[in-house]
């Protein structure tokens, strides 16, 4: 039983972890995931030392019913019974007892048949199964689990079986986990490790995360340790949490032990919060405990907040009680919230209020927001109101929102409602968009829900976009449908231009949309596309659009490419954004390619310009090909004046 716990504890703190971070510090990017499988077998000789051991204590303690071995379509079965209890304690117990009945013969059997449940049982019971499968044999339980092709799941399986094979030889899963690439995989692995140390030595996990490089890539591991650390002696916990340094590590640390002690005692844990010295520290695991205490209790924490002095630290708390207790009685949420002292946290703490009062009465949230004194409080309510109505009744949304006054607040939040609306119904959301509004808000309104049908139905959103007998509102349009479509199909894309263009400046915008996106993935055919469009505005804007983005990853090519086109503006354009791509790095190139512009004023402005940036990083070399070149006296003079 107790993989099963650990697996689940696993998963469960990387994600409390999360919320936390999120919470304290803000939002972060999250890095693309690189597609990469990497393979490295376990220590087989420790593998082969507990073939040969006895068989651990909880093996030995399993119950005798379950230690006769059941056929593979009896013991399916019986997974099958459990599944459909697993959320409740005793299935989930029923569940670990029948995992830990299997043996190394059954497993492949087990997985094939979870491999058609649906999403949610699989999830459940895959992981389950591999960290069993790797106290077996943890080398086939690994080889499974990294030859899964999705990212995710092979994550997710190497983590359950670095976690089954933890349990029982920790030093061999430790020693495994640290040759990883440093992958989503290794980190997941690493908090698997680290919690099974943690649930017998605490210190010791402790110990090894703080030595550890990637200081920013251990939070979860911290949660982990403090988490298990404050079931064991959470007055410990708290006391080696509150004397970690600040970022990371202390705000991961102090939020397990604000979580696991409020959950045993919350006076305590207010108390504890309180007792630390004044600092980061003490705001950080007060935050923590009232935050905790309000999704258990926000009445008791509401108490706790108003003996709070005037700060951040009370503010924050504030806006944290009035989320929480909305979500179980927003009246009394309400009623509180219009107790406080007014300023920015009433303020704050009236917008979580309403907006979780949304969730459940969208229609009655949005009549207490219009009736509101005009504001900073009311204008951020706004678009979130009208979302949410959108989300269960577009008409009543849109309705809504176009009794308010007209301002830029009114127009975001119709803009939201019909973008969500063409997510689901793209050709009535475009239609109302012309229809209703006008000007610029209907060109942007078009656009984006042109760029949304696109993503999803392209023949579609090409076919209305053909139907429009305006050229201008056809414009409005393009660009939002050709950047989408070049994504994945740049032809396509440049048809699409060419055949419903009328040449005006939102053409030209979306001109140089595709081609940057195309010359990205195929040059020489973006290349042969603009070079075939007549000589024009958006001729010359597809050129710059080109040069630039190829003369970025490849100026060899581009320079090549450049030389064969004929004389003319659109030329002339290519060539300055050419000299200005490469000036940095090769500047007598660049002013080799400006002299070569046929506009004699343009040719000027362009040497000029690739000379003063050229005199500013080499002014020996450049003040020595000014003074041999054959440009004309006064323009070298003046040059060589300002690089003086």
């Amino acid at each position: 039983m107790k993989s099963r716990l650990l697996v689940v504890v696993v998963g469960l703190g990387a994600l409390l972890a999360g919320i936390g971070i999120g919470w304290s510090l803000g939002p972060h990017a999250a890095k693309p995931e690189k597609k990469e499988i990497v393979h490295l077998q376990p220590n087989l000789t420790s593998v082969e030392k507990r073939a040969e051991a006895p068989l651990s204590e909880k093996a030995a303690a399993r119950p005798a019913e379950l230690s006769v071995k059941s056929s593979p379509r009896d013991l399916i079965s019986q997974l099958k019974e459990a599944l459909a209890h697993s959320g409740s304690p005793r299935g989930f117990a029923l569940l670990s007892n029948l995992i830990d009945s299997i043996d190394g013969n059954h497993v492949r059997e087990v997985l094939n048949f979870a491999q058609n449940l649906k999403p949610q049982d699989r999830g459940s019971l895959v992981p389950l199964v591999i960290a069993r499968w790797a106290e077996l044999n943890p080398a086939d339980a690994l080889a499974y689990a990294q030859h899964l092709t999705n990212a995710g799941e092979r994550i997710r399986a190497v983590n359950s079986a670095v976690s089954g094979w933890a349990e029982n030889d920790l030093d061999a899963a430790l020693a495994w986990t640290q040759r990883l690439p440093q992958t989503p995989m290794r980190d997941q692995a690493m908090q698997a490790v680290v919690t099974a140390m943690a649930d017998k030595d605490p210190q010791a996990a402790l110990n090894l995360v703080q030595f550890m490089p990637g200081k920013g890539r251990q939070s979860m591991l911290y949660w982990a340790i403090f988490n298990r650390w404050a079931d064991r002696d959470v007055v410990a916990a708290a006391n080696q949490a509150s004397l970690l340094p600040a970022r990371f590590g202390a705000d991961s640390a102090l939020q397990a032990v604000a979580s696991a002690w409020t959950a045993q005692d919350p006076d305590a844990a207010l108390a504890w919060a309180n007792s630390l010295p004044s600092g980061p520290a003490h705001n950080r695991a007060l935050q923590s405990v009232i935050s905790n205490v309000a999704y258990r209790d926000p009445a008791r924490a509401a108490q706790a907040v108003a003996a709070l002095p005037a700060g951040s630290v009370r503010d924050q708390a504030i806006g944290s009680i009035a989320s929480q207790w909305a979500q179980t009685d927003v009246n009394a949420a309400f009623a509180w919230v219009q107790e406080l002292s007014p300023g920015p946290a009433k303020d704050n703490a009236l917008g979580n209020v309403v907006r979780t009062w949304a969730q459940s009465d969208a229609s009655a949230a949005a009549d207490y927001v219009a009736a509101m004194k005009p504001g900073r409080t009311q204008e951020s309510l706004i678009s979130s109101i009208a979302s949410e109505l959108s989300t269960s009744d577009v008409p009543k949304a849109i309705e809504w929102t176009q009794k308010l006054p007209r301002s830029s607040v009114r127009t975001s939040a119709l803009t939201n409602i019909v973008s969500q609306w063409a997510e689901n119904d793209p050709k009535a959301a475009a239609n109302f968009a012309v229809r209703v509004t006008e000007g610029e808000e209907r060109g942007n309104m078009l656009m984006m829900v042109a760029s949304r049908w696109a993503a999803n139905d392209p023949q579609a959103a090409i076919a209305w976009a053909g139907s429009l007998t305006d050229s201008a509102m056809r414009d409005e349009v393009l660009p939002g449908m050709v950047g989408t479509i070049a994504q994945n199909d740049p032809a396509q894309a440049a048809q699409l231009l060419t055949q419903y263009s009328s040449g005006g400046p939102k053409a030209t915008e979306a001109v140089s949309t595709l081609v940057w996106q195309w010359a990205n993935t195929d040059p020489q055919s973006a290349s042969r596309w603009a070079a075939a469009l007549p000589e024009s505005d958006l001729r010359r804007r597809a050129l710059e659009s080109l040069i630039n983005r190829w003369a970025e990853a490849d100026s060899t090519g581009a320079s090549a490419w450049l030389s064969t086109l004929p004389g003319g503006d659109s030329r002339d354009a290519a060539v300055a954004a050419f000299a200005q791509r490469v000036v940095q790095s090769d500047p007598q190139t660049a002013v080799q390619w400006a002299m070569s512009i046929s506009d004699e004023s343009n040719r000027n402005t362009q040497i000029e310009g690739v000379l003063s940036d050229w005199l500013r990083t080499d002014p020996v070399a450049a003040k020595s090909w000014l003074s041999a070149s054959s440009l004309p006296n006064d323009l070298k003079t003046r040059l060589l004046a300002s690089g003086k």
